[in-house]
């Protein structure tokens, strides 16, 4: 028994052909368009008569509207010029991308778009053929000279280094003519324009990178505790505006910066504390010189304990400066960023026996609040320290 759906089976609706129905989940009829697609449409869309084809009828509708809107870019007969200042004319127009011309004189014609024409820069291929190929001439440019052996150059730090050997794929190797004489492979290009000495002593006059597996660019915060360190010692600006480096002097391995790398490396106090101060008169008192049998790493606080303020306090003994206003020496402890009064003195010796006993117990104070942290050297050397008038 036919349903109301499937009687409609085989009627002809525009370009639609019913051939079928679905059901699932809403009727719909199976259609087939004169055009050779098949489609589902609605039923009651196809039945009223608002659906006639597969689309194909829109889109013919849209082209035909679209061709007899279309304002051509360039009239036919209009005439232009190249960039020769030869005319051409317009003998069909297509679309924008396909325009065909004509040259007035040659006759030549040739497809077009609207765009090149409007340029000028068409062609005339009778009128203007192809030039005959250029012949070139060989360059009297002076080549550059190329490298040999015993070869001496330098570069811009001003190291001299000499070509030893000629090696394969352009590369060879150079001797540098200092007392390392350190040899490098480098592309021969190179080694005209400037090549970098490993061993310059580039750092206060005394420093120099070394070859090895530490790197400044890799290492950053240790080269720049290295170099710091040399300047301190050897920089002659550093030293007038900190005089109490004056004398004093890194160990001559330490002038290398693959030997002071591995070293703080190798330290726990450097690993577990990047902002901690190398100290290198803790250990030893009075010592003038970094090296790694004197230097050690040790908080700030403990570091800065140990300035002796020689400006401010003149003459006087360490930890005693005179009061113009009270006409009395002055005693003060420095404890961190505070002070601590000690009292008034005639005799300024006086004034430094009490600071002597302040700053003793202080340190020994400071010794136990960090006495799980620091160098077990550090604690002994803090908990034996004396403070002599001296210092």
């Amino acid at each position: 028994m036919e349903d109301f759906y499937s009687k409609h089976i085989g009627e002809v609706y525009g370009r639609l052909t019913i051939v079928g129905v679905v059901r699932n989940p809403k009727p719909k009829f199976i259609c087939s368009c004169s055009c050779g697609n098949e489609t589902k449409t609605d039923v009651h869309s196809v039945l009223a008569g608002k659906t006639q084809s597969c689309r194909c009828l829109q889109k013919e509708l849209i082209r035909e509207n679209g061709k007899n809107n279309i304002r051509p870019a360039v009239a036919i007969g209009e005439i232009f010029k190249n960039k020769k200042g030869l005319d051409f004319e317009i003998v069909q127009y297509v679309t924008s991308n396909k325009v065909r011309i004509k040259f007035v004189k040659s006759g030549f014609e040739a497809w077009s778009a609207v765009k090149e024409i409007k340029k000028g820069s068409i062609r005339d291929w009778i009128a203007t053929p192809l030039l005959p190929k250029p012949v070139y001439q060989r360059s009297t440019r002076e080549k550059k000279t190329a490298v040999n052996v015993g070869d001496i150059y330098s570069n811009h730090h001003n190291c001299s280094y000499e070509v030893l050997e000629l090696l394969p794929n352009k590369m060879c190797k150079v001797k540098f003519l200092d007392e390392f004489g350190h040899e490098r492979v480098v592309p021969r290009g190179d080694a005209r324009k400037g090549v970098r000495n490993p061993f310059n002593r580039i750092v206060a006059g005394v420093g120099y990178v070394g070859d090895g597996d530490f790197s400044p660019t890799a290492n950053r915060q240790v080269f720049n505790l290295w170099s710091n360190m040399l300047v301190r010692c050897y920089d002659e600006n550093s030293l007038i505006k900190q005089p109490t480096y004056i004398g004093c002097a890194v160990h001559e391995k330490w002038h290398c910066f693959q030997n002071f790398a591995p070293w703080c490396y190798a330290q726990k106090e450097f690993v577990e504390n990047k902002d901690w101060c190398l100290d290198k008169d803790i250990l030893v008192k009075g010592n003038k010189i970094y090296s790694e049998e004197t230097c050690t790493f040790v908080p700030r606080d403990i570091n800065n304990m140990f300035t002796l303020r020689i400006r401010k306090r003149g003459d006087s003994p360490l930890g005693v400066h005179w009061s113009a206003s009270k006409e009395k020496y002055v005693a003060q402890l420095s404890k961190g960023s505070h002070r601590k009064h000690l009292g008034y003195f005639i005799d300024p010796l006086l004034g430094f026996q009490v600071y002597k006993q302040a700053k003793e117990d202080y340190i020994k104070e400071v010794a136990e609040t960090w006495k799980d942290k620091i160098d077990p050297r550090v604690y002994d050397a803090l908990n034996n320290w004396t403070i002599e008038v001296t210092d």
